[in-house]
């Protein structure tokens, strides 16, 4: 399966904003990113997560086929790897396989 191509981002630079249109997971090559989600009530923006060499990201829109929950930034100059839902779909509806096939890819790099 080939992964999309390398995705480089500069520090401050927003991969994705928190109500997007998820169609890919992410694998981070190099670098740092900030999730950060808007609190509906107090309206601050609050940071829920970090993401550094060898994580993976995004991957529970392929289950729940929302939108993304979260924006992120890149804190440092960063690369990732984006994975598309679309070719995962290809291969099988079980969304249970996708998350195999995922780890199974990411395993290899």
């Amino acid at each position: 399966m080939h992964l999309g191509a390398p995705l480089f981002l500069k520090q401050g630079e927003i991969l994705f904003k928190e109500g997007a249109t998820a169609e890919d997971a992410f694998f981070v090559v190099e670098g740092i990113l900030q999730a950060t989600r808007k609190d509906i009530a107090s309206g601050q923006v609050q940071s829920i997560a970090n993401f550094k060499d060898g994580d993976i990201f995004g991957e529970m829109a392929l289950i729940d086929k929302e939108p993304r929950s979260a924006t992120v930034e890149a804190l440092t100059e960063t690369k990732v790897l984006a994975i598309p839902f679309k070719k995962l779909e290809g291969y099988t509806t079980d969304k249970s396989i996708h998350f195999k096939i995922i780890y199974s890819i990411l395993f290899y790099i």
